[in-house]
């Protein structure tokens, strides 16, 4: 369950079951979340999963995926007959979205990584072991006098 619900896009999705001949009003949201945004942030994708009565009395579960632009202020939405479908349509629909699902990191990058942190720990200890030295020197210097 998200914690940060959006309830501009809950009041969208429920007008647009209500235009497919669902009871929008009545849909109980069992999951809404932000699946990928598009720079600077006018483009948002959102997949959900929504138990909806149809107007002749029977009860569905519907998921989706639904595009909404700011911008333009449009509102797109897919559904879908299950959650892999889903899945699927959220994947290819946010390819070059900002997601919440992080590739995993290469071999590459932590080698790098860990690099970058032993010359930051050699040039440390070299400084450290430079400042020792010159504060015993300095000492030397003034015993011999």
């Amino acid at each position: 369950m998200a914690f940060i619900g959006n309830k501009v896009t809950e009041k969208d999705l429920r007008d647009h079951l209500d235009s497919i001949g669902y009871f929008g009003r009545s849909a109980r949201f069992l999951k809404l979340e932000l699946a990928g945004i598009e720079r600077p942030g006018w483009i948002q994708l959102f997949e959900f999963h929504v138990e909806a009565k149809k107007r002749d009395g029977d009860w569905e579960q519907l998921f989706g995926i639904c595009r909404d632009d700011e911008r333009s202020q449009t509102f797109e939405v897919q559904l879908l007959t299950n959650a892999d479908q889903q899945k699927k349509s959220v994947q290819s629909h946010s390819e070059t979205m900002i997601t919440i699902d992080r590739p995993a990191v290469h071999w590459v990058q932590v080698l790098l990584l860990t690099l970058v942190v032993a010359a930051l720990g050699i040039a440390i200890a070299g400084a450290l072991s430079s400042e020792n030295r010159d504060s015993e020197q300095s000492t030397f210097i003034r015993d011999s006098k």
